[in-house]
């Protein structure tokens, strides 16, 4: 009886390292395939993925001192029935920015911004083209770019007045 105890307490210890050293080694393979993992990958909704690791540093820096100094969200909406139009924004965040239109038409940017004194210019990513430019201007954002289209007659050469709000959550 107590050769058959002995016995069975050793097949569990034994079972148990065995386990222990399967699960340590199911680990160590997840933790080597993290290494390759692509953390700064995203997909840009459009077929098209970045890896934020290819930045150069002189962007980086550019970036983090442009976020500092313009981060949130800017939004334009049409006072022609902007429910059922729809409304143009540009959200500036640290690890990616985007110039789009919410409506009928839709269309996104990934954009890179870069700051020129009191004004932030925004570059399509993918073909490196001005499609914008806010400037505050007496406390106020503007915003000049082609791509906005409106029947509004208070507009002057495509410039239009943002509003703003610090995140997506502030947004009215």
């Amino acid at each position: 009886m107590m050769k058959t105890l002995s016995l069975f307490f050793a097949f569990i210890l034994l079972s148990c390292n065995g386990k222990e050293g399967k699960d340590q080694l199911r680990n160590d393979k997840e933790m080597n395939s993290l290494k390759n993992a692509p953390y700064n990958i995203t997909d840009e909704g459009d077929g098209t993925k970045s890896n934020y690791d290819d930045l150069s540093p002189e962007f980086t820096k550019t970036t983090i001192k442009i976020n500092a100094n313009w981060n949130g969200v800017y939004y334009y909406k049409p006072q022609s029935s902007s429910d059922s139009i729809g409304s143009y924004y540009i959200d500036i965040d640290q690890a990616n920015s985007d110039f789009g239109f919410s409506g009928k038409n839709s269309f996104k940017f990934k954009v890179e911004p870069k700051q020129e004194k009191d004004s932030l210019l925004l570059y399509n990513i993918k073909n490196k083209e001005l499609i914008g430019k806010i400037y505050k201007k007496n406390n106020q954002f503007w915003i000049k770019s082609d791509l906005i289209k409106t029947k509004e007659k208070n507009k002057t050469n495509n410039v239009f007045l943002l509003q703003y709000a610090k995140s997506a959550d502030d947004l009215d």
